[in-house]
């Protein structure tokens, strides 16, 4: 097996991984803020934990890797931080006023920002099909016809 190969199927099993993960999240993300927490004080403790966790398990190679990154890499990831911590931020706060079955098939559709965003700034690197583009429409379209059952 070419090592391409190899990293295709990594990159599928780590998706299949994330949504995993995102499925049991979710759940426990709609408790914290139930019955224990603000939405805020819950999304600042999970950013908090995975950042412990995370500076755990890649110890060595952060302090690898900061040696020889460049101020335009730094400027990414800084972007990449902030998207995401306003995400989960958001994210808990939607599941504190809206219920999860609306809340996470909506939130499911971050897909379509992605792919927004990839034909405008990444068409040299990605490249966007028709069928993913029918798929994501389709993903729209099952969010819509969740919302609309169940309101």
């Amino acid at each position: 097996m070419k090592l391409l190969d190899r990293n295709i199927i990594l990159g599928y099993i780590a998706a299949f991984g994330s949504a995993i993960s995102y499925g049991i999240v979710t759940l426990v993300a709609q408790k914290i803020v139930s019955d224990y927490f603000p939405p805020v004080v819950a999304s600042a403790f999970s950013i908090i934990i995975g950042m412990v966790i995370l500076g755990v398990l890649f110890f060595k190679d952060i302090f690898k890797d900061i040696q020889v990154i460049t101020l335009r890499a730094f400027l990414w990831a800084i972007v990449a931080g902030i998207s995401g911590a306003w995400g989960v931020t958001f994210w808990f706060i939607a599941l504190n006023n809206g219920p999860i079955v609306i809340v996470a098939p909506i939130s499911a559709t971050f897909p379509l920002v992605s792919l927004s965003l990839t034909y405008v700034f990444l068409k040299k690197v990605e490249r966007l099909t028709f069928r993913v583009v029918v798929g994501s429409l389709f993903v729209v379209l099952g969010v819509v016809i969740i919302a609309s059952i169940n309101n």
